[in-house]
């Protein structure tokens, strides 16, 4: 079967009509932003449409430093699942996202099978829960709202979350399709002192996403939460790093941690400059830190088709080709593991290790600081 991929805005209009009829409406996910005609990503057997991949366009921020990703948030298909098909649409997105200057594709998926396109796991898996009913104090009356989702909120939320990162990977800027509610504390004049987004499962409600404004409002919020939904039936699915996990720890939660199972959050690296270029600010603050700060010489890293190099020239950080003779090179590195070292998942030693680099024993300190291991934990993406 030959396919013929076509963009939203390639269509006509009774291929609109077609799409909207097999797949819904879409207008929602064109109001998000940044929302573009290469969002929407569509297959065709002739005249049949067959499958429809949907690409938002969302910012992260690694350590403080704000990166923007592209994200496979939903594919579907009318015939049975392909995965051929499957990673042709994802292709076909990440080219786009390429040709928009992003350099990171997220998406969900088995990591055995999209290994082999360059994906790997980058998110490790957090759960935070009570063994035991804890001592909580009740919140003060009129100070905790519940509310669904909406612009104003999310607003709200990302300038908390500006002024207080919340851990090593943090969403800044990235909408869910889907409706949401949200656990919001203020103080009595109404102000914003931290909120809570929550989904309710079997297994009770999950918190997947927090802001507060400093210690004593994460504590609140936890006693909002516990008053709210009990503790017996309420978990965390944050970063170890985050304010609310540490206050639940300190009041007899307790947390595991894990990697990522066979299906997880990938992400893919479809051009290394600009990858690198989206790093700097990590890579100045990481390196002003260390005994490295006054150096001066070029760290390259080599894939199978491309070189590029971080200058490091006494603290001044830039990316240029790689194309010159380096003092440190990150040699034969596939794929995957550059998308982990981009996200901390996995040092430079273990990746290293596991055979997915070559790095000289005298080189990895340098590049154990450019490239830290960091413990990132992201949501899986909501449609």
């Amino acid at each position: 079967m030959q396919q013929r991929y076509l963009f939203w805005d390639e269509l006509r209009s009774d291929q609109i009509s077609a799409a909207i009829t097999q797949f819904g409406p879409v207008d929602a996910w064109m109001a998000l932003k940044r929302a573009r005609p290469s969002s929407l990503l569509t297959a065709w057997d002739d005249q049949t449409l067959v499958a429809i991949s949907v690409m938002t366009h969302d910012r992260l921020a690694i350590q403080g430093t704000v990166v923007d990703v592209a994200t496979i948030r939903r594919q579907s298909y009318i015939a049975i699942y392909d995965k051929t098909a499957d990673v042709e649409l994802t292709m076909m997105h990440a080219a786009a996202a390429h040709d928009e200057g992003i350099g990171i594709v997220l998406r969900t998926g088995d990591a055995a099978f999209w290994a082999a396109y360059g994906f790997a796991p980058i998110s490790f898996e957090v759960t935070t829960t009570w063994p035991q009913t804890p001592q909580m104090s009740r919140p003060q009356p009129g100070t905790i709202q519940r509310i669904a989702a909406n612009s104003d909120i999310l607003q709200r939320v990302s300038d908390i979350q500006r002024v207080r990162p919340t851990g090593t990977v943090d969403i800044v800027d990235w909408e869910d399709i889907g409706p949401s509610d949200w656990l919001l504390l203020n103080n009595r004049d109404g102000q914003l002192r931290g909120a809570a987004q929550l989904e309710s499962t079997e297994l009770g409600t999950v918190c997947r996403r927090a802001v507060v404004t400093d210690d004593g409002a994460a504590g609140d919020l936890i006693d909002g939460l516990v008053d709210t939904f009990g503790a017996s039936r309420l978990s965390f699915t944050l970063s170890p790093e985050h304010p609310i996990v540490r206050m639940a720890l300190a009041v007899g939660a307790e947390t595991r941690m894990h990697a990522a199972p066979s299906f997880g959050v990938l992400a893919g690296i479809i051009d290394l400059p600009t990858m690198l270029t989206a790093l700097v600010p990590a890579f100045s603050a990481r390196i002003a830190a260390s005994g490295y700060a006054v150096w001066v010489g070029g760290v390259r890293l080599e894939i199978s088709d491309e070189r590029a190099m971080i200058m490091l020239n006494a603290g001044v950080v830039t990316i240029i080709d790689g194309t010159r003779e380096a003092a440190v090179r990150i040699r034969g590195i596939e794929l995957p593991a550059l998308a982990q070292l981009c996200f901390g998942y996995r040092s430079v030693s273990a990746l290293r290790r596991a055979g997915m680099l070559v790095c000289d024993d005298t080189e990895l300190p340098l590049c154990e600081i450019l490239f830290p291991c960091i413990t990132p934990v992201l949501p899986f993406f909501r449609s």
